[in-house]
């Protein structure tokens, strides 16, 4: 019985450092408010931009293209001279990446909508997702004068393409850079011609998310440690109302109220030993390994 309590002890110390992966946005296209948040700049001047369509064309399901999806060309039947020079960007929606998120990924899905002439070259960007930028895209957008602007804006890209078969399939890319921030990735379709269509499929970013007690326990500093008879707690951008010391029995061995932001704990009356602080705070609750001397 009392191994059992020990494990359960060591796992309560340590839950508070578990993060989960939690998706922030997936868009598969199929539906017209996936588009929502979505711009299309015509950079090289030809009329043509990147479209969409909330339906399957024909061979698309073939090429792992499924339902919806947005689209650009290189090759245009209808022209007189069909071969096109595109440089068309897609400014997918904003993301808001949290503070703290670890192992952020973004999932483009592309590929081609014919089995021979496929290749489509792009490059995917990052850029600011504050307001401010956005602003500036609606207005460049609007003047196609000022396409430089966006060249400049863009920078490099994360990841760059020319495509060597025609199958969608997702293109991963690290965000993790971008944690604490608001994100808007940009799709290029250009240096190419004479090919026909690439299409976008998906979009989708993933991070490890740290959880409430995560958080609080970020907040939260304790010294010394190991402690002889006072431990002092410090808190940032959080209160604390409560603290709860456990043994490695995960027996209750001490309880006091707590006001303000930094406090002192009398820990004169514990044996020497390791015990888990739980604090009680308005972010939530805070979980720290003390050492009693």
């Amino acid at each position: 019985m009392k191994r059992i309590l020990l494990i359960a002890t060591l796992g309560f110390l340590t839950y508070g450092q578990s993060s989960a992966q939690t998706n922030i946005i997936n868009l598969d296209f199929d539906q017209a408010s996936d588009f929502d948040d979505m711009y299309t700049l015509d950079a090289d001047g030809d009329g043509i931009v990147w479209g969409i369509t909330e339906e399957s064309v024909p061979n698309s399901e073939l090429l792992n293209i499924h339902g919806g999806f947005a689209y650009s060309a290189s090759y245009d039947e209808n022209a007189e001279d069909p071969a096109l020079t595109p440089d068309n960007l897609l400014f997918l929606p904003v993301v808001s990446i949290p503070e703290g998120a670890t192992n952020v990924e973004a999932k483009v899905k592309i590929g081609a909508l014919d089995f021979t002439f496929f290749a489509e070259h792009f490059a995917i960007y990052a850029i600011p997702g504050d307001a401010a930028t956005t602003e500036l895209i609606q207005n460049i957008v609007d003047d196609y004068n000022e396409v430089s602007e966006i060249v400049a804006i863009l920078g490099e890209p994360l990841y760059e393409e020319t495509l060597a078969e025609p199958e969608g399939s997702f293109r991963t890319m690290d965000l993790s850079a971008y944690q604490g921030q608001s994100v808007r990735l940009v799709v290029r379709h250009f240096d190419c011609t004479n090919e026909y269509f690439i299409a976008m499929d998906g979009y989708r970013v993933d991070a490890d998310i740290l959880g409430v007690s995560d958080y609080a326990s970020s907040l939260v500093k304790v010294y010394p440690n190991p402690a002889k008879d006072i431990l002092n707690v410090s808190l940032t951008d959080a209160t604390a109302s409560e603290a709860r010391i456990y043994d490695l029995n995960g027996r209750l061995v001490l309880s006091r109220q707590l006001t303000g932001t930094d406090t002192a704990i009398d820990l004169s009356t514990l044996s020497t030993g390791m015990y888990a602080l739980e604090l009680i705070t308005n972010q939530g609750k805070a979980v720290k390994k003390i050492v009693k001397n």
